[in-house]
């Protein structure tokens, strides 16, 4: 039986609080007098003078220190970049997920390319077990999603999450379309086709990143790409 040689790009690629105070014077007092008129034959005692006070020294007010910069920045922090113990960090976290999706990604390979090219029965088989590798591509993603990245790679990261996402999003169709009876087991699909390379691309963008990273910092990678 004539096999489809169906060729799915499973690459090898690995992707706030306001502060305010407020505060305030309070203060008051009264004075209550109380007394009658003097008797007119009462001698009244004379008044004595009264005190002469000096002048206070006004005391001298020294100005506040200026901090320049910009308001963001923090004179006591490191400057930003990722040192090559995040990035080590990092790829440990990334490692057993990406052997994890190379591992499904083999499997589902091998499966798919036995499809036959006449629909039928087996096609609805493919079908299951396509959406099975979606659902165990997409526990991956969540973990990976779930990483603690240093800030430096947030734009690598992110891509790699989208490819997943959409690598799921193409199997997913890809087993609808065996399940329906639309598959083009000579040319495949628009869509699919699509989802194909645009996770693709993801996937390079990210391993790209990650390299580059792992040359400046001298912090090699954990696993093969392939």
């Amino acid at each position: 039986m004539q096999r489809i040689c169906l060729m799915l790009a499973l690459l090898a690629g690995l992707g706030a609080l306001a502060l305010a105070a407020a505060c305030g014077d309070k203060g008051g007092g009264g004075v209550a007098a109380l007394g009658g008129s003097p008797s007119p034959s009462a001698s009244s005692p004379s008044a004595s003078p009264s005190p002469t006070l000096s002048p206070s020294p006004t005391p001298t007010v020294t100005s506040t220190p200026t901090i320049t910069g910009s308001p963001t920045d923090d004179p006591f922090g490191d400057d930003g970049e990722m040192s090559a113990e995040e990035l080590d960090a990092y790829l440990g976290e990334v490692r057993p997920i990406y052997k994890e999706l190379m591992r499904i990604e083999r499997i589902s390979g091998g499966m798919l390319v036995e499809v036959p090219t006449v629909a039928g029965p087996s096609w609805d088989v493919a079908a299951r077990r396509t959406e099975g590798y979606a659902d165990e591509i997409g526990v991956q993603l969540r973990l990976f999603r779930e990483i603690v990245f240093p800030a430096d790679l947030q734009k690598a990261h992110d891509a790699m999450a989208e490819s997943l996402q959409k690598e799921v999003e193409m199997l997913d169709l890809l087993a609808t379309q065996l399940r329906d009876r639309t598959w083009d087991p000579v040319k495949g699909t628009k869509d699919v086709n699509r989802l194909s390379r645009e996770f693709i691309q993801l996937r390079d963008q990210y391993r790209a990143e990650l390299e580059a990273a792992s040359a400046d910092l001298g912090v090699p990678i954990p696993w093969k790409w392939q």
